[in-house]
Order: structure tokens, then C-alpha cells, then sequence
């Protein structure tokens, strides 16, 4: 009986998602392949120092993995600001645990008008332990910021994929 009721909510569940109109982004349509060109057209400012430029090119073979389109129908301005805050301390006030932040603030202009047609912020956090080498402390902080990185590039690269998803019209004349 359990097994039986257990099939009936998975299925009620299903059938809820199918109603509300739920798709999965990556599912193939009509507009797939318009999707893809479109957001191979983002250009993205490039952006100083070592992390911008991993940031930059994680994000680019995110939104053009076969490489970018040969004009840019849209322009996406990047803020990267990476932070470190130590919270976890000893009776000595030494810093036992920190927390690495990076927030990305992004505008997308569409080239044709000049408009921002999209904006947002995207925060990635993640935490991590403080030991007493040095060395170690400065490869968990460098891995710490890379996977922040890393994560905020996809979803960054998401957003955009959601939002041409959801406004097909803003691509209806690229090809």
C-alpha cells in the first residue's frame, strides 16, 4: 500500500508541475536553437586582474561554448567585489573560520537601443576553515574564491538563459 501511495504523490506532483506550465530550460523546442545563437551574441565587458579573467572566460564558454557569434547583439556590463570576513574566533582572537564572498552585479544592454533590457545581482558564499600553515590557508582561500567563481558564473549564465527563455521576442530577429 505505502509503495502505491508513494507512486501517487510523485505522480500528483508531476501533473502539478505540468499544469503550472513548468518546462526544463535545456528541453528542446522551437526557439532552442534561437536561444543558443541569441546568447552566444552576449559580449562581455572584460574585466582586470586574474579573477575577472577566469570569471570572464568561465562565463563565455558558458554562454558560447562552440565560440561567440561574429556580431554581439548584446552587451553584459560585470562588477566582480570579493570579500573575505573572518567569523569564527579563539580565546586569542585568532581568526578559526572565514567566509568568502563574491557578488556580481551585472547590466545587460541590448546594442540596438542602448537600453538596459536586464539587471541583477548574484552573491555566491562559501566558508571555510583557518589551519595554521600559511600555505594552506592560501590555497583554501584561492580554491574558495575559484569556486565562487564558478558558481556565479552559472548562474549568472542561467539568469540570461531564463530571461531570453521567458522575452523570445528580444531575439526574434537574431540569426
Amino acid at each position: 500500500m505505502t509503495k502505491w501511495l508513494k507512486n501517487s504523490f510523485f505522480l500528483l506532483i508531476f501533473m502539478s508541475l505540468a499544469g503550472c506550465g513548468f518546462s526544463p530550460l535545456y528541453m528542446e523546442t522551437d526557439n532552442s536553437q534561437q536561444l543558443f545563437q541569441t546568447l552566444s551574441q552576449v559580449s562581455l565587458n572584460k574585466l582586470g586582474g586574474r579573477y575577472g579573467q577566469v570569471f570572464t572566460t568561465s562565463l563565455e564558454d558558458k554562454l558560447a561554448p562552440f565560440g561567440p557569434a561574429s556580431s554581439s547583439q548584446f552587451n553584459l556590463q560585470v562588477t566582480l567585489n570579493d570579500t573575505q570576513e573572518g567569523y569564527g574566533f579563539r580565546l586569542d582572537e585568532a581568526v578559526t573560520r572565514e567566509n568568502s564572498r563574491l557578488s556580481v552585479d551585472y547590466n545587460l544592454i541590448d546594442n540596438s537601443t542602448g537600453k538596459v533590457i536586464n539587471s541583477g545581482a548574484i552573491r555566491s558564499d562559501l566558508a571555510y576553515d583557518i589551519v595554521q600553515s600559511d600555505f594552506a590557508n592560501t590555497q583554501v582561500r584561492e580554491d574558495a574564491i575559484f569556486r565562487n567563481i564558478e558558481t556565479a558564473s552559472t548562474r549568472l549564465a542561467t539568469r540570461l538563459a531564463i530571461y531570453f527563455n521567458n522575452n523570445p521576442n528580444t531575439f526574434k530577429g537574431s540569426n
